[in-house]
């Protein structure tokens, strides 16, 4: 813990004096020489590939997302990478190219589409173009509403150092109206909830999004079960703290921010290393109507995947995932601010993996200028028996706040994707006046 605040007032002091210059220091960049570092395949040497720390971060440093440097450095991180996973990740949502729309000098689409159809809205990016930044952002909400409904059950836990403190159930339900309904003429993008679950004190807590295309912010409304109503929020509420946590609404799936309601000022492509939960793919079965699902009681990989539990790494972080692997990725770069002012969240450095359109790493500053969030994510690969489907699913997100000086877990339980509204579902299940639950 000592050697934690130490390094983490350090990095603090670092991160306040790069966030008050205009731009960032020079990142490195691939030589050459950096492109020749090379990896074992996966299930190589005594552990799954080559354990990256302090001993040897100096000859992977092409290899390391820069903003994590520091802590490889400082063995608070560690990272087992491979060459590779055994299989190629893709999502089969993406194959298909959707029709490219328009994009406006604030990042907003002229003409949202009636239909959200399928595929990626730009296939094609050149970070020379001016529009770069926003064709990344919108590909990555073009990939998400390409599954159109998603029900994500998962475990929030709270660490103190190595020390498990407190853990929630809940749930993160989350519908495209227009990409299930033709007949849907609103200007609306996605309904949200999530739900607090368990244990039964905080079970009811209830957060409803709803997202507009446009500059118009976001629509939130909190129910408490304690006084037993619900309350209208502001959009700028989704980048404030849910309870007594330092996870924000717009940290869940590690970036849900509104595009349109963020200015970028930079973009840039690198590679990077990428935490996979396994290097295998995990197995989808397939659910009710037009639904595919994925449950952790059937996953092997999900044993014991924490330092805290673990404590394979002696000196790092007791969040960092010890039955993962690393694997290089390319990365589009993108930092930028917010345009609301009363948000929480000052600068923020994202990074998306630039072939399957998912937020993998987030780094967020205050409005001080100090670095105060890391936020790490891991998605999996989900496979149908045969292979006929392939659905990117959300395995865990990670968010230190090096500020309270403390970390927290959000392992996905339970996944459910469909083309369609699953049975007992409806969009009326997504209104605010119907957040409390029926009196017996």
């Amino acid at each position: 813990m000592i050697q934690r605040a130490f390094f983490t007032a350090l990095l603090l002091l670092l991160a306040h004096t790069s966030g008050a210059e205009a731009q960032d220091p020079a990142l490195p960049l691939l030589t050459p020489s950096a492109q020749e570092v090379t990896l074992p395949e996966a299930g190589e040497g005594s552990a799954a590939g080559t354990l990256i720390n302090a001993g040897n971060a100096k000859a992977y440093k092409a290899l390391i997302v820069p903003e994590l440097y520091p802590l490889v450095r400082a063995n608070l991180i560690e990272l087992d990478a491979v060459k590779g996973l055994r299989y190629r990740p893709s999502s089969t949502a993406l194959q298909a190219s959707a029709q490219e729309a328009a994009i406006s000098g604030n990042g907003e689409i002229a003409e949202p589409p009636i239909q959200l159809s399928p595929g990626m809205m730009f296939p094609s990016i050149d970070v020379a173009d001016k529009n770069a930044t926003w064709k990344v952002l919108w590909n990555l909400q073009s990939r998400l509403w390409s599954q159109q409904f998603i029900e994500n059950s998962f475990v929030l836990s709270w660490l103190q150092g190595q020390k498990l403190t407190r853990q929630l159930g809940g749930r993160l339900t989350r519908v495209y109206p227009k990409a299930l309904s033709e007949g849907d003429k609103s200007i609306q993008l996605f309904r949200e909830k999530i739900e607090l679950i368990a244990p039964g004190a905080v079970k009811g807590f209830t957060w409803l999004s709803f997202r507009f295309f446009g500059p118009e912010e976001d629509m939130l409304w909190l129910y408490s079960p304690v006084v037993e109503r619900s309350r209208q929020l502001t959009g700028t509420n989704r980048s404030d703290a849910i309870l007594k946590t330092s996870v924000a609404p717009d940290d869940f799936l590690a970036w849900s921010g509104k595009v349109e309601l963020v200015e970028p000022k930079q973009i840039r492509k690198i590679k990077g290393l990428v935490f996979f939960p396994s290097v295998e793919p995990v197995a989808l079965k397939q659910g009710a109507g037009a639904c595919m699902e994925w449950a952790a009681d059937n996953d092997p990989s999900r044993s014991a995947i924490w330092n805290y539990q673990s404590h394979k790494y002696s000196q790092a972080f007791g969040w960092v995932p010890t039955a993962s692997v690393a694997v290089p990725r390319d990365l589009w770069r993108i930092e930028m601010i917010s345009r609301d002012p009363y948000s929480a969240y000052g600068r923020q450095v994202l990074y998306i993996d630039a072939e399957l359109f998912v937020p993998v790493y987030k780094f967020i500053y205050n409005r001080a200028g100090y670095l105060w969030k890391i936020v790490a994510a891991a998605y999996a690969q989900g496979v149908t028996s045969g292979g006929a489907r392939q659905i990117i699913l959300p395995h865990y997100t990670i968010v230190d706040d090096l500020i309270a000086k403390s970390a927290y877990i959000i392992e996905s339980s339970e996944t459910k994707i469909c083309s369609g509204y699953p049975s007992g579902v409806k969009i009326s299940d997504f209104d605010p006046q119907k957040l409390a639950p029926p009196k017996p």
